[in-house]
């Protein structure tokens, strides 16, 4: 094999990798969109609830990680202002290492953070 076809080679196998990383990232993309549709559906129906009993609950979604979990987070806030609801409740984001109380899930539980509506802190 001579270095030109070495190098072809190499050009091409760097090719696949690169397009096999856009595939993943947008298949990622795309899980991340439905997720942070799903969770914001949910926080929505939520709201009433946790403004009525004063007590957190828990956004039932199966999120991944907890950089996913700080992204969706932040777009539950901003439907929750569109929505109106900011003034009354705020999404929080409980990790287990962060020494406030334990979880309210099994899953929070398991993975060492969950998503949770709470009453938003008043003046």
């Amino acid at each position: 094999m001579s270095d030109g076809e070495s190098l072809l080679n190499k050009q091409q196998r760097k090719k696949v990798r690169r397009k096999a990383k856009r595939q993943r990232e947008r298949e990622a993309h795309r899980n991340l969109d439905d997720i942070t549709g799903e969770a914001i559906t949910l926080s929505l129906q939520i709201a009433p609830d946790v403004v009525a009993s004063r007590r957190p609950r828990v956004v039932e979604i199966e999120i991944p990680s907890v950089s996913e979990a700080q992204f969706v987070q932040k777009r539950i806030n901003d439907a929750l202002q569109i929505g109106e609801w900011l003034d009354d409740v705020r999404v929080a984001l409980w990790r287990a290492d962060g020494g406030l109380g334990g979880p309210l899930s099994d899953r929070g539980k398991a993975q060492g953070f969950e998503l949770r509506i709470e009453r938003a802190l008043q003046d």
